[in-house]
């Protein structure tokens, strides 16, 4: 998996890229995913739509400390994803617990470092 976080300074707006490189969850690999929002001096807000992880939102403060959740990710196979994690000192940290359409749960780390 790549992560990628780039910031535009000028419009005060972010970027997150995740590019996971192969198959999971017993679906075919993904185009990159892109999650985009907007921050200040307190916290980042990403907040949209797409075709892979339905309606989210991720809130990470100014210390990195971050919350997410989804709805009707993949098509409405995963009803509900939520996470909290960090992205601190170089590295990111996520536990994404998945909520699966028969009700069934499952939990997602995600462990990262700067290149």
């Amino acid at each position: 998996m790549t992560l990628t976080v780039a910031a535009e300074p000028h419009r005060r707006t972010v970027t997150l890229c995740a590019q996971v490189g192969g198959r999971y969850l017993g679906l075919p690999a993904t185009d990159p995913l892109f999650l985009r929002g907007s921050y200040d001096d307190r916290r980042a807000v990403l907040k949209g739509t797409n075709d892979v992880v339905g309606s989210y939102r991720v809130v990470i403060d100014a210390a990195g400390t971050a919350t997410g959740e989804g709805r009707g990710a993949f098509g409405g196979l995963v009803p509900s994803v939520k996470f909290p994690g960090s992205f601190a000192e170089g590295a990111v940290k996520l536990d994404v617990r998945l909520t699966l359409a028969g009700g069934s749960e499952g939990v997602i780390l995600v462990r990262a470092t700067r290149a």
